[in-house]
């Protein structure tokens, strides 16, 4: 049998784990360790959660992490992530065939579902996890989901080791309640959309200290199962999201039935909490075209918490501009029936005619935004009746035409079923939902989301790149300085969100997330061009020492002096300097681009290998 290198194993007893179900004991018969000893058994029960209830299925994977006390899972470990992959007629067989220290030593185990190939880095104690957006699938629905099961003081014994895995996430139920409904089975044949919209998707659990954190990746869940007819109900849907608590943002559910669109905001500090089951009854009232639904905390052992009734109409098929924040970004998205059909962007117009920040919409034309068309909702800060103009780009030049309007300031505007701006209603409406546009990128355990904006006809994250893995999850090096010229990353210790890469990172042509870019000379010489070598409108918050320069931010741009690595950090509030690249994905550009505090225009610097720079991407 082959053996894991691992400290103090030369009589090991083998660690034969084969979980089963509704706490089942896997008696292993005719097996003795090369030792003589007697093969651990385990067993373990999983608390109602998965898609066949209580039970794993074929070809289900769960990690386990062992550590030897008084280490912890962020300190050294025995059995560092070994995946166990379930079969009906085995149990779980691990990769590799894994053996009990050869001491007494009192071990803790930690196990967990689904299996993640980068489980926990070193020296840390969490992990990534994420639902899907889509959980119509069982596969989907099933990966969704995140159990842990810990049980510590093991020794070898004749008794079996007993894992109980417990929910980390939370469970919804749907039901939609109809009243006078005259014909339920007309209904559920017209198969009822719902979904839950602007909720948090991933976020990171602490083995270390049982909790949810850093929650990130705003989305929205479809849910699973199908619709089964219950007296005047509807039930069968279900979902698996990430506790969080609403109010930081508009949650809402949706309901789509014959053709129209309803939508219920959340209130705010409604608990959504680890290991509870919720019900959302959902009821449509045909006479008064709105829903009233009410969140139930229920049934055992996901436990309860309250109800709450909120009401909702039948969406407008209008977009309110005084519900658009861009405080997420500064560019949405306008979906309807889940195709993007608009978009809508806080921007910055300059032209012979127009200095001016603006709110501006853009049809969608084949899958693109059409930037010769858009219509100019809002000249922000302008009580002038000048709104409803047009802004039209040349894509080529990156250079502004602009048409001024001639109405008043614009409250809301609507989007015709030939995906056309119209700021008065169309004979035929289309309901329509606007959503901010994020860049959400997924390195293996990492998931970090990052705001757009449009300066131009370029769309750039509004933030620097802040990611300790390359594109492919290979984590990058972490350097505590400079001085060498080998690939990694640098960042502060006191200003720790700040993060710097170095000429051999950069060149890797793995910095930038999927679909974007490390910009090239050409890219800044557009930019520049276009905001007519005006720093200052690129510039913002206070961190810029007072030169006399202004800092107006009005592009959005975001940029802040966080300084460079060279080779320790220095610069702070002076300065920002980013990379670009060359024709190559993999080579640099001959100069930096240089923001200063004593500079009223954009510079280019001469770059060191050994020198750590900003990264701001652009999109393909």
């Amino acid at each position: 049998m082959k053996k894991l290198k691992r400290n103090k194993v030369p009589t090991p007893f083998l660690l034969a784990v084969a979980l089963l179900n509704s706490s089942c004991i896997n008696q292993i018969s005719g097996y003795q360790s090369d030792a003589g000893g007697i093969p651990i058994k385990l067993s373990s029960n999983i608390l109602e959660t998965r898609v066949a209830d209580d039970t794993f299925e074929n070809n289900d994977t769960i990690g386990l992490f062992v550590t030897i006390q008084p280490k912890t899972i962020d300190q050294k470990r025995y059995v560092d992530n070994m995946r166990f992959v379930y079969s009906s007629k085995s149990g779980f067989v691990p990769d590799e065939e894994i053996y009990y220290p050869e001491e007494d030593e009192k071990c803790d185990f930690t196990s967990y579902y689904p299996y993640k190939s980068s489980g926990i880095s070193q020296g840390k104690s969490n992990i990534r996890i994420l639902v899907n957006s889509n959980q119509n699938t069982d596969e989907n629905f099933s990966v969704s989901d995140f159990l842990v099961a810990r049980c510590n003081n093991i020794t070898s014994s004749d008794e079996a080791v007993h894992l109980s895995y417990k929910h980390v996430l939370c469970k919804l139920n749907l039901v939609l309640k109809f009243k006078d409904a005259t014909d339920i089975n007309s209904i559920l044949a017209s198969n009822p959309e719902v979904y839950i919209n602007n909720i948090y998707t991933n976020a990171n659990y602490d083995f270390a200290t049982n909790k949810l954190d850093s929650l990130s990746a705003i989305g929205s869940i479809t849910p699973h199962g199908q619709w089964q007819i219950s007296g005047d109900n509807l039930i069968g849907k279900e979902m698996i999201i990430i506790p969080q608590i609403t109010g930081e943002r508009p949650t809402s559910i949706i309901l789509k039935l014959s053709g129209k669109s309803y939508m219920s905001i959340l209130p705010s500090n409604i608990p959504l909490y680890s290991g509870e089951r919720h019900e959302i009854v959902i009821s449509y009232d045909d006479a008064s075209k709105a829903i009233n639904s009410s969140i139930n905390h229920m049934i055992e052992p996901w436990e309860d918490s309250g109800k709450t009734d909120i009401v909702a109409k039948e969406t407008v098929n209008a977009v309110s501009v005084s519900d658009l924040t861009f405080q997420q970004s500064n560019v949405y998205k306008v979906m309807c029936g889940g195709v993007q059909i608009a978009e809508i962007c806080k921007e910055y117009l300059l032209a012979d005619n127009i200095n001016a920040q603006a709110i501006v919409a853009y049809p969608i034309i084949n899958d693109k935004s059409d930037l010769e068309n858009g219509t100019v909702i809002d000249v922000l800060g302008n009580s002038n009746s000048i709104h409803g103009g047009k802004a039209s780009w040349n894509t080529a030049t990156n250079s502004l035409t602009y048409t001024p309007g001639n109405l008043p300031v614009v409250s809301k505007f609507y989007i015709t079923s030939s995906n056309k701006i119209s700021l008065s209603e169309p004979i035929n409406s289309i309901p329509i939902k606007p959503e901010e546009d994020l860049l959400t990128d997924v390195r293996g355990a990492e998931t970090i989301v990052y705001p757009i904006v449009k300066i131009g006809t370029q769309y750039w994250m509004r933030g620097n790149l802040k990611t300790i893995y390359y594109n492919d999850g290979e984590a990058i090096i972490s350097k505590t300085d400079c001085t060498t010229a080998s690939a990694g990353y640098s960042k502060p210790a006191v200003d720790s969100y700040y993060f710097f890469y170095n000429a051999n990172a950069a060149a890797t042509g793995k910095l930038a997330p999927i679909g974007w870019d490390l910009p090239r000379q050409q890219d800044w010489d557009n930019l520049r061009n276009y905001i007519r070598n005006n720093a200052s409108i690129l510039k913002s918050g206070s961190t810029w020492t007072n030169s006399g320069n202004a800092v107006t931010n009005l592009t959005g741009f975001n940029a802040a002096a966080v300084g460079i690595f060279n080779p320790k950090y220095m610069n702070k509030g002076e300065l920002v300097e980013y990379w670009t690249r060359g024709n190559l994905a993999t080579t640099l550009g001959e100069k930096t681009i240089v923001l200063k505090s004593t500079a009223s225009t954009m510079v280019e610097g001469s770059y060191s290998t050994t020198c750590g720079y900003s990264v701001r991407c652009i999109r393909q």
